[in-house]
Parts: C-alpha cells; sequence; structure tokens
C-alpha cells in the first residue's frame, strides 16, 4: 500500500525557519509516504514585491527546510505567485538541495512542463502542475524565459435572458479551456502515464474566494481522468470547493489552503488535506480528508473535527454525493 498525502495552498512568508509551521498537524502527517502541495510563494527575498500584485512578496529564503521536515516529497509551482527569473531559479536550487521534487515552473518551458516522478516502495508517482491563474505579461514559461507552465481559458459572457425585462441581471459566465494546450496537455498526461504507477494531475485554477466549480475546471479534470490520470488536485480559491468521484477517480477541485502565513490572507479559515491509499495493484483503496483551520491569533493551522465545523461539513455532503462525514474527518467513496 502506498499513501499519498495531497494538500492545497501553502506559504511559508512569516513564519519562522528556527520552528515548524506543521507542527499542529502531525495527526495528519503520519503514515503518508509522498507528501505533494503547491506551493505558493517563491524563496527569495521576501522584500520584493509583484508589480502586478500590490502588497503581495516573496516568502523569504531557506524555508525550503521546513517543507523538508514536514515530509514533502515534491511540490506544485505552477501559480500565479511564481514571478520572476531570479524568484523561480532561487526556489528551484533551494529545493533541489533538499531533494523536494518540483513541477510547474522552470528556466524555460521544457523544465517547467517537466514531471516531478518519486519512486517509493519501488513504485513511481508522477506529479504534474499547471495553472490558468496568471498574469499574462512574462509570467508564462517559454523557450527562452523562466516562468510557469500555463493552461489557457476563453471567458466569455451570455447575457440574462431577462435582462430586457430586468436590467443589471448577471450574465452567464461561459468559460472553455484553449484546445491547444488542452491536447498538449493530454499528450503529456499519456505519455507520463506509461512512465509511472500512479499518475497526479495539479491546477492553479477558479476564482479566489468562491466555491463555485466552473466549465473548463469540469472540462479539465474530465479529460486528464479520460486519459489516465488517478487523481486531480485543485487550488487557488482559498476556500473548500466539491468533490467528485469521476470514473472511480477523485476530482478535488479545491482543498483550500493547508498552511498561509501571507498577512493579507486573513484568518480564521478551513481547508482540507487528504490522505489517498493505492492498493498493490495501483487502484485507490481509500480517501480520507482532514480539514484544518487557522486561527486569528496563530500563523500555523490546526487539525479540526467535523462537529465543529459544521457549514463546512454541509456544504461538501450537499455538493458532493460521494463524501461522508466521520468524526474526525471525511471519506470519499471511490
Amino acid at each position: 500500500m502506498i499513501r499519498v498525502g495531497l494538500v492545497g495552498d501553502v506559504n511559508l512568508r512569516n513564519f519562522s525557519i528556527k520552528s515548524s509551521p506543521f507542527q499542529f498537524l502531525d495527526s495528519y502527517l503520519k503514515g503518508i509516504h509522498c507528501l505533494f502541495g503547491d506551493l505558493e510563494g517563491c524563496f527569495y527575498d521576501e522584500n520584493v514585491d509583484l508589480y502586478y500584485k500590490p502588497g503581495w512578496f516573496h516568502v523569504g529564503e531557506g524555508r525550503g527546510k521546513l517543507l523538508h521536515q514536514a515530509g514533502f516529497k515534491a511540490v506544485g509551482m505552477a501559480n500565479n505567485v511564481t514571478y520572476g527569473e531570479q524568484a523561480i531559479n532561487a526556489t528551484i536550487k533551494e529545493l533541489d538541495e533538499l531533494a523536494i521534487a518540483h513541477t510547474g515552473a522552470g528556466r524555460n518551458i521544457e523544465s517547467a512542463i517537466k514531471p516531478a516522478v518519486i519512486t517509493v516502495n519501488n513504485k513511481r508517482i508522477g506529479f504534474l502542475a499547471y495553472t490558468s491563474v496568471f498574469w499574462p505579461f512574462g509570467q508564462a514559461a517559454t523557450s527562452n524565459q523562466a516562468g510557469v507552465a500555463t493552461i489557457r481559458v476563453l471567458t466569455a459572457y451570455q447575457p440574462n435572458p431577462r435582462t430586457i425585462e430586468m436590467p443589471g441581471a448577471p450574465p452567464k459566465v461561459i468559460t472553455e479551456v484553449n484546445n491547444d494546450d488542452l491536447q498538449a496537455l493530454i499528450n503529456r498526461v499519456k505519455k507520463l502515464r506509461e512512465e509511472v504507477d500512479i499518475l497526479v494531475s495539479s491546477f492553479h485554477w477558479g476564482v479566489s474566494g468562491s466555491s463555485e466549480v466552473l466549465d473548463y475546471q469540469k472540462e479539465l479534470a474530465h479529460a486528464l481522468i479520460d486519459e489516465g490520470a488517478d487523481v486531480i488536485l485543485g487550488h487557488h480559491p482559498h476556500v473548500i470547493q466539491p468533490i467528485e468521484v469521476y470514473k472511480g477517480r477523485p476530482i478535488f477541485y479545491s482543498l483550500g489552503n493547508f498552511i498561509f502565513g501571507w498577512e493579507r490572507m486573513k484568518p480564521p479559515w478551513i481547508g482540507l488535506a487528504f490522505k489517498v491509499d493505492f492498493k498493490d495493484n495501483n487502484e485507490i483503496e481509500s480517501a480520507v480528508g482532514y480539514f484544518v483551520r487557522r486561527e486569528e491569533d496563530e500563523l500555523e493551522s490546526h487539525i479540526v473535527i467535523t462537529k465543529e465545523i459544521n457549514e463546512e461539513v454541509e456544504f461538501l455532503r450537499s455538493s458532493s454525493p460521494a463524501v461522508q462525514a466521520e468524526q474526525e474527518f471525511i471519506t470519499v467513496e471511490v
């Protein structure tokens, strides 16, 4: 059996490098063979901000060891704050020195799209990371530019059928994945599927603060499971989104935050962290989710039991038929 840990956004800004931000999460971290999440914040000068995102700064150098201490074997770097050649190179250098695999960003497009592959108990686990949330100028990796692996999405607005009668009625939002990008990603998934025993696809997508799953999220997730992905992991909204089981494979549309030290991400907030167990034949045996919460007076996240967060549990029950709530965690019937 292989136990893969999957978490949402991880931002280590404002944490001391002398103490662990994960100190209250041992009950989740225990027993995980391979831990993976979205690294949302570069290990670079913490006084340097992103010109297109006022108030957002890099998390600072030297914090990679906090990931190593927590047991991260790999991270995704494809998101809307992984930006700038120097910041990306510094982060990759730090991760490489700690033997933490990475995917989703690189010195050029070839290195950005290269999967992270981890071997555990003679099983090869492959991760791909892409973002549909990115600054359109200078953030996407190219043949000669450092950046992130991107999936472009078309957004259109269809007038509300009652607009003539009811001025100001909200339009219907239509989203669709760029076909060239989708086909290129499908080809990469097919290739990786032949090389690994377990395949996880990670996406930075959706709308920040919204629990609604957009059309393009479903389009991407279903397309990659059709081509062999075992799990789809979503993040960026910073809130929990529904969980779907498609063809026996779980889609976590957004797990929210796992650890997030950025001062503008005001607590309290709730996230999810999953343990997905794979049998010896590489089929999924179980998927168990633990709720994590950051309190107003602390930087660190804590495990919280289901009876203390009725609103989030009821949201998942009503939006996600495969979810069952236990006293200390939730399960997903796959």
